[in-house]
């Protein structure tokens, strides 16, 4: 489904021009446009760059396509059907309303045989003609006509006004008028339908109108359409694992080609879109494992053994409790990291040395990242990252203090040297790589959140199960002293897991009780969540995108999880099928 904008923003009239519609259309065009449509924008339109610019959509609409059009300047109606204006009508009167305006009917009649999903806006007037005018009949008997022919013709169509019949719309005393204003604000959302967005704008301009301001909208829309172009993540299938319980579940390179799913079992698993076969195998298990863009993986096994694919030989790390590892893109260094230690290693063609190794440090570390293929993030306890630096001849590390709150247990690359934190806390960070300037990207709950999970925090605390109840689902019925005590004892919601999709601006951060966020990456928006476990008290243990945006799951339970991302409503899709098959 491809979808387009035709934006048009009339303020020159001749006859009482208008401050804002331009600065309307400009605002929903720059929406359209964000949200991934191809706008175009006319500013101060005449009647025939109207007609030329929705003639010239038959050139590019198909069937399945979605088209917003937007109008914002002067407009009137009659019994429901209206004329726009472009700003070359000289005077209001109801024969150049009827041969200098532009038809919203005509507009329909043109984009009906598309077939495509449309939604019309239009902010502006809906006053109607004077029924005294002598002009006025024939102006009646046209609407009529076009009554006849286009409304029994008409579908998957939304229809948006931002007043009543009869009514006019503010301009507004701001940049937008009130009803764009609220349109704006509300048409980013990636949670709203159509429907539900005008309902909501409704409602919001009804209340800061005073009541002196009611839109309508009429549908009949035959699926639920979005103005947002993120896709939702629908469950497709699952497996039971064949590898075993295990803290480190899930191995993708970073250009996420192929990725391995790993355990207490011997044998490594690859894995894809149907399933799993088997890929190799190392005695005693997999603690963890990396892999570079020209296809060098490295393990960590559960002996406590770096093991590099394309080596012949191992290397015993000793009795060091380590956590993970992993690998630069072009595969010529690793760091291996874990309780207040780290060893980084340099990769040759046959050989491998270790070039730096730190113990007794102050921190643990949880993870790591190559931010360049020769600078590295290790973040972990406290409230700092260390960073290493391998410019020959020496290897420099460095400890740098942060304002951040919780442990880190994610780092991910980001664009534009920036790099992504994931903490204890809940809160998402950004990180300049060159100054290291931080801040909060979003926050995801300082507390678990399921109330499964809330529930099993507090048992300890609190022995009455009316009042755990009361906490989950009735916390207003308790004092706020008490509130305050329970609370004590949740546990944190910790955000283990970061993941970016291909060509998406998605990102996904899973949490150890099994919720996974999906983010839009241009406004941090937390559009999604997934509850992985399902109501099965498990802990999520790996997360990873595919490189075709499959996003897969592993959980403490043992169980693989697929998501897909899917832009059209998929129930819509099951009844069109089943209709087929009947």
């Amino acid at each position: 489904m491809k979808r387009y904008g035709l934006v048009i923003g009339n303020n020159k009239y001749a006859v009482d021009p208008l401050n804002n519609a331009a600065n309307d259309a400009q605002t929903i065009h720059s929406i359209l446009e964000a949200r991934g449509f191809d706008s175009q924008l006319i500013i101060d339109a005449t009647r025939s760059q109207i007609c030329d610019a929705v003639s010239s959509l038959d050139q590019k609409i198909n069937k399945g396509d979605l088209l917003f059009f937007f109008f914002a300047g002067h407009a009137i109606e009659h019994l429901g059907y209206g004329y726009i204006f472009p700003i070359d009508i000289d005077t209001s009167s109801p024969g150049a309303i009827q041969y200098f305006g532009y038809s919203v009917e005509e507009l329909l009649q043109k984009t009906q045989p598309y077939n495509a999903t449309r939604i019309v806006v239009l902010d502006a007037c809906r006053n109607s003609v004077d029924l005294n005018n002598f002009d006025v009949r024939p102006f009646i008997e046209s609407i009529h006509e076009q009554r006849a022919s286009t409304e029994a013709t008409q579908r998957d169509l939304l229809v948006a006004y931002s007043t009543s019949y009869g009514m006019k719309a503010s301009d507004g005393n701001n940049k937008n008028s009130l009803y764009t204003e609220i349109l704006a604000e509300l048409m980013p959302s990636h949670n709203l339908t159509a429907e539900e967005l005008f309902k909501e704008v409704g409602h919001r301009v009804i209340s800061g109108s005073k009541l002196g301001q009611r839109p309508w909208f009429y549908s009949s829309l035959e699926a639920k359409v979005k103005i947002s172009d993120l896709p939702s993540f629908t469950f497709i299938h699952s497996f039971v694992s064949p590898a075993g319980g295990s803290d480190f579940a899930l191995c993708g390179g970073r250009d996420q080609g192929a990725l391995l799913l790993l355990g207490n079992n011997s044998t490594i698993f690859k894995l894809n879109a149907a399933g799993h076969s088997s890929f190799g195998s190392l005695a005693g298990g997999v603690k963890a494992a990396a892999m570079s863009n020209n296809g060098i993986i490295v393990f960590l096994s559960n002996k406590n053994h770096l093991i590099v694919s394309s080596l012949k030989v191992g290397f015993d790390l000793g009795r060091t409790k380590l956590t993970g590892l992993t690998i630069s893109s072009d595969g010529q260094y690793v760091v291996v990291f874990g309780d207040r230690s780290f060893s980084v290693f340099q990769l040759n063609n046959d050989s491998a040395s270790c070039i730096s190794s730190k113990k007794n440090l102050k921190h643990t570390f949880y993870c790591a990242e190559f931010v360049t293929d020769k600078e590295i993030w290790l973040g972990g306890s406290g409230n700092c990252l260390t960073i290493i630096k391998l410019e020959k001849p020496n290897v420099e590390y460095v400890v740098v203090e942060l304002q951040i709150r919780g442990y880190i247990y994610s780092i991910s690359k980001f664009h534009n040297n920036l790099v992504l934190l994931t903490l204890s806390s809940g809160d998402v960070y950004l990180s300049y790589r060159n100054t290291l300037i931080t801040g909060l990207a979003i926050n995801l709950g300082k507390t678990v959140r399921k109330p499964s999970s809330r529930r099993s925090s507090i048992l300890n605390r609190v022995g009455e199960d009316e009042m755990i109840r009361q906490f989950l689902f009735s916390p207003k019925v308790l004092d706020d002293d008490i509130i305050s005590d329970i609370s004590e004892d949740l546990q944190s919601n910790d955000l283990m897991y970061s993941s970016f999709a291909n060509n998406l601006p998605v990102l996904a951060i899973g949490s150890t009780e099994g919720l996974i966020y999906l983010i839009d990456t241009r406004n941090w928006d937390n559009f999604q969540c997934i509850d992985v476990g399902g109501g099965r008290e498990t802990e999520l243990t790996g997360l990873k995108f595919t490189a075709d945006n499959l996003l897969v799951a592993v959980t403490r339970d043992n169980h693989v999880f697929y998501y897909t991302p899917v832009t059209h409503n998929y129930l819509a899709s099951l009844d069109y099928v089943d209709s087929i098959l009947s």
